[in-house]
């Protein structure tokens, strides 16, 4: 969110964790926890609490205890009010004027399918894509370093992307899209998970037909 100010960063942040209840089953994700909200900001937590202060006293933003994904003590999370909510969609307009969605709606409510899809960036689907043909669940923390913005849309440390919206992901590439994807995946495959058959089939899929076989 380049050439945003941090307030205005943090709206479209929670704008993008509006309306998940039914997903996440009633509970709430880490990432709207103060902790959460720091570090998706790259801020302290102090500044975080400042800021969420601040947007909390012009009506921004509201504060409830909530339960948290995958964690067993309940903790404060924060939410848009209708005002927040009305702010954050026509800076959504100033800052995405094409109507881009945000990476982290699609990864978190698998909105519009194909259409979100088709219009993130190319650098957004190439972080994206080989993230949707990996079967295995990924960790937040198995996210490679070049990929620093899916982190934060993790949840209960576990990437939170629905197989719907893989699908439909996966749908709207092209072939080459298709092998860079399975290649990047093996990749991941040996950094983290070298043992698993499943990256076999990745450098199958990517073309890399040598490689496998000198890996079987």
């Amino acid at each position: 969110m380049d050439g945003l100010t941090t307030r205005q960063s943090m709206l479209l942040y929670l704008r993008s964790y509006t309306g998940i209840r039914d997903y996440w089953g009633g509970e709430a994700p880490f990432a709207i926890t103060q902790d959460g909200i720091a570090g998706a900001m790259g801020i302290t937590r102090g500044h975080a609490c400042l800021l969420l202060g601040r947007m909390a006293s012009s009506g921004l933003v509201y504060s409830e205890v909530s339960h948290i994904a995958d964690h067993r003590k309940k903790r404060l999370v924060y939410r848009l009010t209708p005002a927040g909510t009305e702010e954050a969609d026509t800076l959504m307009k100033i800052v995405y004027p094409r109507g881009r969605r945000d990476l982290g709606t699609m990864l978190r409510n698998g909105l519009d399918g194909c259409s979100s899809a088709e219009s993130l960036t190319q650098e957004d689907r190439d972080g994206m894509g080989w993230l949707c043909v990996i079967r295995r669940e990924v960790l937040w923390n198995e996210v490679p370093p070049d990929k620093p913005n899916l982190a934060r849309f993790g949840g209960g440390g576990r990437i939170a992307l629905r197989e719907e919206t893989k699908g439909m992901f996966v749908d709207s590439a092209t072939e080459e899209e298709l092998k860079h994807w399975h290649s990047e995946a093996a990749d991941w495959f040996s950094r983290y998970h070298p043992d698993d058959p499943e990256r076999l089939e990745h450098l199958a899929l990517a073309g890399l037909t040598t490689e496998c076989r000198l890996k079987v």
